[in-house]
């Protein structure tokens, strides 16, 4: 692998190599994931344009604040976690493109986690296969290999993508700066590079675990879990992340063996979270997660409660918690929550937020805000689910859009002809009224459930 690092840490491509990282630039701008995202596509280009200009080195929090946002010195202090969540956003659209659409690309765009910093790197050109020939990096960066991390990352790439690799990643932290997270990272590489791996193949995991009614992705997000587990059985996140995914799927099957067996686990992996580290947030979200699987309402509340006092800013602690304030009928802290972080993140919002908060207000009989909810998410590019299109139906035939509700019911029933989403959301929430009243809409609209 070559390195063409220069003195004092900067480094900048040659003209050929910037040449092709700028081609490969254009297309990932103009790919599904980034095309709904002026301001993601507007923060991309310029991490890439800064680092190709030797500059790479100088991109902080605040420098993007200052240098591409425009905000003011004295508003960069409370910008600073929302500039984290949207590189966090461009870090996961980029590990999507380049896992599906841009798998062949002879460059390959990250960022590596805890950086701002963005990382190209040279791939073997597929086209030009019989040189059997590696490239080397084009911009440096740490990587940790072992065959773990590798068999996890190919039943990722395999199963829905994720990243052509394993990085030296960063610790989630929305309360303190970038420089201390470097510095905690060096430190956790220096005593354990098995730890490391651990915390980025979990960190990975915890994106594929949404859209939870895709059984592939779910049963790739668990052999990524279980592999971090293999990789350090002492870092509580991997448990974390397994005792979630084995929640859903203990939700997913109704009254089975399977879903017995997969409930027990998620307890037995949020017991050994809270073992190893009882003060996390994802501890505290896992344990809240498994309770609600078991259909402890008020202990999955008060644990997600304190997941969110301790992590305000993390994305993953707080889509747990709306789903669980939903189904418990709270619809008020959903309402409060998802503003909050639509506000923050505006149209990359995730759809597990948007979708939420369009459930609730079908529940609290806002009908018009509950099909606006829906279709923005898919507008967006959020996943066209059989729950989506649920809800859209039913709002339409409350408001009395007959012709759009016999359409969305015509398009369920084509699309998903044995989901029972009305069954399934009677056992989910606290109150089975709730998924009725959804169920009764749905067939008000005309869709009636296959063999009855």
């Amino acid at each position: 692998m070559a390195d063409h690092t220069q003195p004092d840490g900067a480094s900048k491509t040659s003209e050929a190599q910037e040449s092709d990282v700028r081609d490969v630039l254009q297309r990932v701008l103009a790919s599904k994931e980034f095309e709904t995202s002026e301001r993601l596509q507007g923060l991309l280009r310029f991490v890439v344009d800064e680092t190709l200009a030797g500059r790479g080195e100088t991109i902080r929090g605040k420098t993007i604040a200052l240098d591409f946002y425009g905000y003011d010195p004295e508003e960069i202090e409370k910008r600073e976690n929302a500039i984290r969540v949207d590189v966090g956003r461009v870090r996961k659209r980029l590990a999507e493109y380049f896992s599906k659409e841009g798998v062949d690309e002879k460059v390959v765009i990250t960022i590596p986690k805890g950086r701002y910093v963005p990382s190209f790197e040279s791939v073997e050109d597929r086209s030009a296969d019989e040189a059997g020939h590696q490239h080397g990096s084009v911009q440096p960066g740490l990587r940790l290999h072992s065959p773990v991390v590798l068999a996890a990352t190919a039943v990722v790439i395999l199963g829905v993508g994720v990243l052509v690799g394993t990085y030296l990643p960063g610790l989630w932290n929305g309360e303190t700066g970038e420089r201390h997270d470097e510095i905690e990272r060096s430190a956790t590489f220096e005593v354990s590079p098995k730890r490391l791996q651990a915390i980025n193949l979990a960190e990975e995991g915890r994106d594929l675990i949404f859209p939870a009614v895709d059984p592939k992705r779910l049963n790739a997000a668990q052999l990524v879990f279980q592999s971090a587990i293999e990789l350090d059985p002492t870092y509580a996140g991997s448990f974390a992340g397994l005792a979630q995914v084995q929640g859903i799927r203990s939700l997913l099957v109704r009254d089975s063996e399977f879903s017995a067996r997969e409930l027990e686990s998620a307890l037995s992996a949020s017991d050994a979270a809270l073992r190893l580290d009882p003060s996390a947030s994802w501890t505290h979200c896992a344990i809240a997660w498994a309770a609600f699987a078991a259909r402890d309402y008020s202990k999955a509340q008060t644990f997600s409660s304190r997941a969110v006092e301790l992590d305000r800013n993390d994305p993953h602690i707080l889509e747990f918690d709306a789903l669980i304030s939903l189904y418990s009928g709270n619809f008020t802290r959903v309402l409060s929550e998802t503003s909050r972080m639509i506000d923050l993140l505006g149209n990359d919002a995730d759809f597990v937020f948007r979708n939420a908060r369009g459930s609730a207000l079908f529940h609290t009989g806002d009908f018009a805000g509950a099909l606006k909810a829906f279709g923005d998410t898919v507008a967006q590019g959020g996943p066209v689910s059989p729950v989506a299109v649920a809800y859209m139906m039913a709002s339409a035939h409350r408001l009395g859009r007959s012709e759009k509700s016999s359409q969305l019911a015509a398009q369920y029933s084509q699309n998903w002809p044995g989901q029972r989403v009305d069954l399934l959301f009677e056992e989910l929430f606290v109150d089975p009224d709730y998924g009725r009243e959804l169920g009764a809409a749905m067939r008000g609209a005309g869709w009636e459930p296959s063999g009855e």
